[in-house]
């Protein structure tokens, strides 16, 4: 097949004298009718002969056994008018017979009707005559030219499009244009979109996790409303962006198809800018969300192409989430703000893709980017679970324990903060700390509880046997594991928790007294 089809060769011939002035340029395709090194050695030989004899070379592309793209970024097909494109194709005498049959693959906002060397070959819907109105045809159309129909030299390639079933004119209809050896007819970028399939389903994974999750969130609580439509919207968008590679619907149904998804993008580009404010600078949240939905409106307005309609949107809400993550941030260290932190990599990230790969950012990244929030959020609210399951674990643990401090005879006290109370028994008290007004309690299951009284105050109402051997510090005679000389000079006091606390100079006969 590669050497039947290696002398194809494709030019355009729309004008002559537009040939002439441009007998120069070359397409990057080059011709393959021998071995690789065969080829490597007569391509500058081709190239040569091109340059000088433009005229007699009568193509200036040389084609491989591959499809070749015969697109013309100039080509526009308008609602009201046809657009006949022409292009010649050349084959040498010892390319025949072919192998397969060619195909014409077309992938347009646009009915189309094809010649091949003067014949009517085939149509994707019907043109416009005087007596009829357009029929769409498909998006994607193939067209099989037989082999008996290809001849040795120039053969004529000639397509008409109409597009009236466009309701705004585009920039470019146009999407795909080639001839190539026949394959099966398929849907393309499939292979594209195999990436954004599999964000897909990360995203389908968590849309139930957070509709779950609104629907037992108790009254009142609406902290997974907001994940939950942005889940929603950016899995339809990902529906609607691969539809092309599965559904062969009309040619009009493209554009309600890119417009769907630059509304949903707006719609996940403020629904993300409210969350972020919200979450980070709520006191601003209003003038965020004022600004980003201005800036939306007019991307959707004034913008030329869908593509370049959509990046901007999903720029402006990246943008959102950076900057309030940002300030969030300059609030507070990242170690005590983790969700802002997180925020800003992601949204740098995703802004620095968008730079780089352009309208393609739309077609895989940016699926990944919202899954990537939504599965960070995921982990923030099971982390949130399991910090309440384990409080909850620790409340009935105290509980237990007070239960067998009293059936034991064992002390209970309540100790106050403010309109708090804080029960527990004398013996889980390890040693007190004077804090101001305050009293720092610690207690051997590690937690450290403020009492709205002073040092002395509370050590008269303890029951249970304490010294105190500093003026800020009292400890429980129990929970001294040893006692320490300290590197500066003095005494220390080892406790049972690992802690260390010093023993004034003034209270180190309480020590010997107690038999310390």
């Amino acid at each position: 097949m590669a050497a039947a089809f290696g002398k194809l060769l494709d030019r355009s011939a729309n004008d002559r004298a537009l040939r002439q002035t441009t007998a120069g340029r070359r397409d990057n395709c080059m011709a393959a009718r021998y071995r690789w090194r065969m080829f490597r050695t007569l391509t500058p030989f081709l190239y040569l002969l091109a340059l000088l004899l433009p005229a007699a070379a009568g193509a200036s592309c040389y084609q491989p056994a591959a499809p070749c793209d015969l697109i013309d970024p100039s080509d526009n097909v308008a609602p009201g008018r046809i657009l006949t494109i022409e292009r010649s194709i050349i084959v040498a005498p010892d390319a025949l017979p072919l192998d397969r049959p060619l195909s014409v693959h077309i992938a347009a906002l646009a009915s189309s009707e094809i010649y091949w060397n003067g014949r009517r070959i085939g149509s994707n819907g019907r043109l416009p005559d005087a007596t009829h109105a357009e029929v769409a045809g498909r998006y994607f159309a193939s067209f099989d030219i037989a082999r008996d129909a290809v001849r040795v030299g120039e053969n004529q390639l000639r397509i008409r499009f109409s597009a009236d079933h466009l309701w705004t004119p585009l920039v470019q209809p146009i999407h795909l244009l080639e001839i190539g050896p026949y394959e099966t007819p398929a849907l393309p970028s499939r292979t594209h979109y195999l990436p954004t399939l599999v964000a897909l389903g990360l995203l389908a994974v968590c849309l139930p996790y957070f509709l779950v999750a609104v629907w037992l969130e108790p009254r009142g609580a609406r902290h997974a409303i907001l994940p939950a439509l942005l889940a929603l919207l950016s899995t339809t968008q990902a529906l609607a962006e691969v539809a092309r590679s599965f559904i062969d619907y009309p040619y009009p149904w493209h554009l309600v198809r890119v417009s769907a998804i630059a509304l949903i993008a707006t719609a996940s580009a403020l629904t993300l800018s409210f969350g972020a404010a919200k979450r980070f600078w709520p006191e601003m949240r209003r003038w965020i969300v004022g600004i980003a939905t201005a800036i939306s409106l007019a991307a959707l307005l004034w913008l030329p192409g869908f593509d370049y309609k959509s990046l901007a949107v999903v720029a402006v809400g990246q943008a959102a989430m950076l900057a309030t993550a940002v300030h969030a941030l300059w609030r507070t260290p990242i170690a005590r703000n983790k969700a802002a932190g997180v925020a800003l990599v992601i949204g740098t990230v995703a802004l620095l893709t968008m730079t780089w790969e352009g309208g393609e950012f739309l077609d895989r990244s940016y699926y990944y980017v919202i899954a990537s929030l939504l599965i960070a959020s995921i982990l923030e609210q099971l982390g949130m679970l399991r910090a309440q399951r384990m409080a909850q674990q620790r409340i009935t643990d105290l509980e237990e324990r007070l239960r067998h401090a009293e059936a034991a005879g064992e002390p209970v006290i309540a100790l106050k903060n403010g309109s708090r109370e804080h029960r527990l028994a004398i013996g889980d008290i390890i040693f007190l700390r004077a804090a101001d007004d305050y009293v720092e309690v610690r207690t051997a299951d590690g937690r450290n509880l403020l009492v709205t009284m002073g040092l002395t105050r509370l050590l008269d109402e303890l029951p249970g046997d304490f010294l105190r051997i500093h003026k800020s510090y009292a400890v429980a005679r129990s929970a001294i594991r040893a006692v320490e000389v300290r590197a500066g000079g003095g005494r220390q006091v080892r406790l049972a928790d690992g802690a260390t606390i010093p023993v004034g100079r003034r209270f180190a006969g309480v020590l010997q007294a107690g038999g310390g």
